[in-house]
């Protein structure tokens, strides 16, 4: 499940068609209560609150982080041709739009997560299953 931040005003700012983050929550929990295995998948990183983690913890069993710069496919370029520098640098969040932002992310997860939870890039997006499983 795609939930790229816990703030719906940010929400609001870069995808305001999709569905709100409490339901998302909600639809997490749901499905890790029955026993099905979920992710977060934090693409794009956007800004969140210092309890974002929190409120992953316990339902999902694995994060999979992505930027803007790492995951647009062409390392950031296609971000730039969109102007998405220029829209978080209108609303004062250009600290969140810096090429190292998933390595501060990362770190910042890894306080509540173990580290085989967490995953980095569109490289490790997707869980490798054993035949049969």
């Amino acid at each position: 499940m795609t939930i790229e931040t816990d703030r719906e005003d940010i929400k609001r700012l870069f995808a305001p068609v999709a569905p709100g983050i409490k339901l998302r929550i909600q639809a997490l929990r749901e499905v890790h209560e029955v026993g099905i295995t979920t992710q977060a998948s934090i693409s794009p990183v956007l800004p969140f609150t210092p309890d974002f983690p929190k409120l992953l913890e316990g339902i999902v069993d694995r994060i999979w982080i992505d930027t803007l710069n790492i995951g647009d496919g062409s390392m950031g370029k296609h971000s730039e041709r969109l102007g998405m520098h220029q829209l978080f640098k209108a609303y004062g969040l250009s600290e969140w739009y810096q090429k190292d932002i998933h390595l501060r992310v990362e770190k910042y997860f890894k306080k509540t997560f173990p580290q085989e939870m967490i995953h980095v890039s569109k490289e490790e997006a997707f869980p490798v299953f054993e035949k049969g499983t």
